[in-house]
């Protein structure tokens, strides 16, 4: 990476994740989703849900292109491209269907408040679901993340900082993978606490490193 691209890597990382899990705590809430027609009611009922989620949008399709390029300078890096390879193709789905579901829920909130409660929740629905297909999707392509990190040449500094950042990788991917297939919200959300500080290490790494 060039250093333009590399403060862009470095500063995407390390402010964006903090700030898309600040909004989603603010539009989702910390409840469990349990009726999509009354989450998405408490959802609509707050104006300032849909401009954030309109901005989180934008943040994350961010945050997915900061990490193609990172898993992508890795490819460039390692004498074991495959591992690189893997992991960028798989964010790069994972951010398409995420763009997919902030699309439904944009268009979720606007069916609501037209009056369309039964589409509204349809989409909502189907949103929820997504999300959990690409809890799965996120987590297989952060494990062999971690592997590519470890494989580099230019490994990252110092040991232990490489360390945090491919086992993190490796438990923030098992985790999310877990959380869907045991039914276990609480696993998903440490698996994302998990992704977000690595993220941030990540991110401030590529910024000092000249």
């Amino acid at each position: 990476m060039n250093e333009s691209t590399k403060k862009f890597v470095g500063w995407t990382l390390a402010v964006l994740p903090i700030l898309i899990t600040l909004f989603w705590v603010i539009i989702y809430g910390t409840d469990p989703v349990n009726d999509y027609t009354t989450s998405l009611a408490d959802m609509a009922s707050n104006e300032l849900n849909g401009i954030l989620m309109a901005v989180a949008l934008v943040f994350f399709m961010l945050i997915i292109i900061a990490y193609v390029i990172f898993a992508r300078s890795l490819i460039e890096d390692s004498n074991n491209p495959v591992f690189g390879t893997v992991a960028s193709m798989i964010i790069m789905i994972f951010g398409a269907i995420q763009l997919t579901c902030g699309m439904l829920i944009l268009a979720a909130i606007s069916l609501y408040d037209a009056g369309d409660t039964s589409n509204g929740s349809l989409l909502f629905m189907i949103n929820h679901e997504a999300n959990l297909v690409s809890g799965i999707i996120l987590g297989v392509g952060l494990i062999p993340l971690g592997r590519a990190v470890r494989e580099a040449k230019n490994k990252l500094q110092p040991n232990l900082t490489l360390n945090i950042v491919s086992f993190g990788l490796l438990l923030a991917g098992v985790l999310n993978v877990a959380a869907t297939f045991v039914a276990q919200e609480d696993l998903g959300f440490f698996g994302w606490i998990i992704w977000v500080i690595v993220s941030v290490i990540i991110g401030i790494n590529l910024i000092r490193n000249k």
